[in-house]
């Protein structure tokens, strides 16, 4: 399920069931096109409608996803996975357009909205991977 929040009261207003078999992960939202997107463990990434919560499209992942982030500017979603990829969603065909390898069990991510750099946690040897090759659509 997915509770919708009010920001200025801080109360739940509505909770949608986009049909998550397993746990919801970090959803992150697409201000061009109202779309939020969802990370799943079931390993799907779900693309929901910023008003309603219907479902738009189920794009299958690699892995259990952990973290997603956003770059808007690329048109862009990364997503880590307990697969050790990096799954690059473009927002605009929500399909998977690159599969960037890391490490099992990838953590925390943060993308660079000027450089569009994306920088990933390897849980596991405590490093950064950054991919700076992950360029803006012009």
């Amino acid at each position: 399920m997915v509770d919708v929040i009010d920001p200025h009261s801080n109360t739940i207003v509505e909770t949608w069931t986009p049909g998550i078999q397993g746990s919801a992960k970090p959803i992150v939202y697409d201000t061009k096109t109202n779309h939020c997107i969802l990370g799943t463990t079931d390993k799907h990434m779900l693309v929901l409608d910023g008003n309603s919560g219907k479902v738009i499209a189920t794009i299958p992942v690699q892995g259990a996803v952990d973290q997603t982030v956003i770059d808007e500017g690329a048109r862009r979603t990364f997503v880590g996975d307990k697969a050790g990829m990096i799954e690059v969603i473009d927002l605009d065909t929500n399909r998977i357009v690159e599969s960037l390898p890391s490490e099992k069990n990838v953590h925390t991510l943060a993308v660079d909205p000027t450089t569009h750099a994306v920088f990933v946690y390897r849980n596991e040897s405590n490093k950064v991977d950054v991919f700076d090759r992950v360029q803006a659509v012009k």
